[in-house]
């Protein structure tokens, strides 16, 4: 099952947050983190929590989403901007968490779920899920 937080709801979970950017995310500006939460506080970027339930509810997987807008192609993207699986996910959640995220694309006026990787196991799931692979995602400081 896939969980969209509301704004309101990102404070208490910050801690969590952060620590799986820190892990997902490549170095970044000093103040990354800073900007996210603002972010995520009024709803420019949103926050993800996949999750499924044995005896108790098990967090397998958190995300960060944005509208990318495409002035070129004119058309809007939804970015999964940091995204981090816990191992053992499991396919099914991400074929549900993956319908659900089309469905809020689509309710936002975007053409497609976009995203960049560098995790196997996140690279897998997409394959396996029907989304393509074929593309790295290249950076340059300056």
């Amino acid at each position: 099952m896939l969980l969209l937080l509301m704004p309101d709801q990102i404070p208490r979970y910050w801690d969590e947050i952060r620590e799986g950017l820190d892990k997902a995310l490549p170095p970044g500006m000093p103040d990354r983190n800073a900007k996210i939460l603002s972010g995520l506080q009024i709803g420019y970027v949103q926050c993800w929590i996949s999750y499924h339930k044995e005896n108790k509810t098990v967090v397998d997987g958190v995300l960060i989403t944005g509208i990318l807008e495409d002035q070129i192609h004119q058309t809007r993207n939804l970015i999964l901007y940091a995204l981090w699986a816990i191992e053992g996910t499991h396919k099914a959640a991400w074929d549900e968490g993956m319908e659900a995220l089309k469905k809020f694309a689509a309710s936002k006026g975007c053409n497609r779920v976009i995203g960049y990787a560098d995790s196997e196991l996140v690279i897998g799931l997409c394959k396996a899920t029907g989304g393509e692979a074929r593309y790295t995602f290249c950076t340059w400081d300056v």
